[in-house]
């Protein structure tokens, strides 16, 4: 029989403040390489806004393996809670998006409805 994996303090703490506990093995893995970015600190920090927000407390939170390897105590925190950064993002879309039909409409010689 295995023996369960023996975690570090601030590990942890990570792990208490998550608000979904999946994949515990694999996140401490992940947890290893974070520590190597950034200071334990700052993503204790993080994960505990992160815990509070709507995205933390939602149904589709991120499992924590995926919040360590993808960096998301980088993220602004207002997106968490369905914020924008930049209220000027939604407008670029939509320009962007217009550009591309316009592209496709030259190219194919007519309209797409």
């Amino acid at each position: 029989m295995r023996g369960r994996a023996a975690y570090s303090s601030d590990f942890e703490n990570f792990w208490a403040s998550y608000p979904k506990k999946v994949g515990k093995l694999g996140a401490y893995r992940e947890w290893a390489r974070a520590i190597k970015r950034t200071s334990v600190g700052v993503i204790i920090a993080a994960v505990a806004e992160y815990a509070m927000s709507s995205k933390g407390k939602g149904e589709y939170c991120w499992h924590p393996k995926t919040w360590l390897s993808q960096g998301h105590w980088e993220d602004d925190p207002d997106l968490w809670n369905g914020q924008q950064s930049n209220p000027n993002e939604s407008e670029y879309a939509f320009d962007l998006l217009a550009e591309t039909r316009k592209a496709r409409e030259a190219r194919n010689g007519q309209p797409r409805v």
